[in-house]
């Protein structure tokens, strides 16, 4: 394993380096322009005091990160959520946008951001963002108050490992679902290159620490396993599995695991045989788990009937509620966020064929009920949900929209409360990914 290392002073708007360096003049075409949408504009500069540590607990989400792109680049854009008061839908905060994106040009042995890049769950307590570069194989760390890039680390040597999530566990120890396999791997198991596996390694060494192999736990025989997103709850660390074949044209039913965060040693495996494709448990306020199913593209006709939102108890390793796909709604989508332990967002599918647009729900967990809040354009048309839990307001991506980023309050009773809408990168990639840090 190689790793790269960027370190520079601070960044800020006005592209002046503090402190500058050699690597930091490396760095500068990397970083996008700053701008302000206060005024309905993308002008650079105008955002003072953007970048700057404000007294907010690191429990507060400080940014709002967007990965904005088409399929063929990508770019980050940064949203300070710092100056927005309890309960502001309207106001307009601080934009960074595009300040990384797959023109930039890190360094001579770094490597550019490709089509497909998803947001990692967490970095530590820094106020860090973890790029996962499904495409490339590489991790990229980026500090939220200066926009740098800290290091790249790649978890792929010579196969393509399809890294799926990053989460940090602690400063020196990360874990990297990978779903590619590699069909030829080394005959020695120190190399940790067998892939369909959770990886734990050092950033800061660049150093694999460890591996589990998956591949035996694919609920369709010969399948890869397919390790989706991570969630951590307590000492473990919770995923799905995706299971499937390698042409991917079949799908084995939704498996979900739960592992040691310090050991990887498997804690728990929870069978959903009535649901596939799961990808992204969520750790409720309460302790408990859900996670969105979508069903099996492969079967159009059974994907509904296979699609759903699960609470799992991870104590008795039951499922304790169930939110089925309607054929009136369409499928879940991939996509789930939760503002507390009772009130969860989440996204039907659209459907070209029949005219159906995407819809965001609003669902209680108490009560089993869901209300559509929001209608996309078209099918297809939204991507990206994050729910905000400190200040009660959930995000939502609409890429192919000028204004691509829609925002919603939801009060204790579950009222629900449209903000104005706000461009992540005025005319240019639309959000696919949002996330909090």
């Amino acid at each position: 394993m190689i790793a790269w290392d960027f370190r520079i002073g601070s960044w800020s708007c006005n592209r002046r380096f503090p402190s500058a360096t050699g690597i930091a003049l490396i760095l500068a075409a990397a970083l996008g322009s700053c701008a302000d949408d206060t005024q309905g504009s993308s002008a650079q500069g105008k955002s003072p005091g953007f970048g700057l540590p404000q007294p907010i607990a690191l429990a507060q989400p400080r940014f709002l990160a967007v990965v904005g792109g088409d399929y063929k680049s990508s770019a980050l854009s940064l949203l300070d959520l710092g100056p927005l008061q309890p309960g502001d839908l309207q106001s307009s905060p601080p934009r960074w946008s595009a300040l990384l994106h797959s023109g930039s040009h890190i360094g001579a042995t770094a490597m550019a951001l490709s089509g497909d890049v998803v947001l990692g769950h967490g970095a530590g307590l820094e106020r860090q963002l973890l790029l996962v570069d499904r495409g490339t194989g590489v991790i990229t760390q980026v500090d939220g108050f200066s926009g740098a890039v800290i290091r790249q680390i790649p978890v792929a040597s010579g196969f393509f490992a399809n890294p799926q999530d990053a989460l940090a566990i602690a400063a020196d120890r990360w874990i990297v679902p990978r779903m590619g396999r590699n069909p030829k791997p080394s005959a020695d198991p120190g190399d940790f290159d067998s892939g369909d596996d959770l990886l734990a390694l050092n950033p800061q060494t660049g150093k694999v620490l460890q591996s589990l192999t998956l591949s035996d736990r694919s609920t369709l025989p010969g399948g890869v396993a397919a390790p989706q997103r991570l969630a951590a709850l307590g000492p473990h660390i919770w995923f799905a599995l995706g299971s499937f074949a390698s042409d991917f044209k079949a799908q084995g039913p939704a498996r979900i695991l739960a592992v040691d965060a310090q050991t990887l040693q498997l804690q728990r495996q929870i069978d959903l045989p009535a649901q596939k494709n799961c990808i992204a448990p969520q750790a409720l306020a309460d302790g408990r788990i859900v996670v969105a199913c979508q069903g099996s593209y492969a079967s159009p006709s059974a994907q509904v009937a296979e699609s759903a939102l699960v609470v799992i108890d991870p104590q008795s390793g039951k499922v304790v509620q169930e939110l089925p796909a309607r054929p009136e709604d369409g499928p879940w989508s991939r996509d789930v966020a939760a503002v507390d332990a009772r009130w969860i967002a989440a996204v039907t599918l659209g459907e070209f064929a029949l005219q159906r647009p995407d819809r965001l729900w609003l669902a209680d967990l108490t009560t089993g009920e869901r209300v559509a809040i929001s209608t996309a354009a078209e099918p297809f048309g939204y991507s990206g949900l994050w729910a905000d839990p400190s200040r009660r307001q959930i995000w939502l991506g609409e890429p192919k929209a000028g204004a691509d980023l829609l925002r919603f309050g939801v009060d204790q009773a579950g009222a629900v409360l449209a903000g104005s809408r706000l461009a992540s990168n005025p005319g240019s990639l639309g959000a696919l990914e949002l996330g909090g840090l």
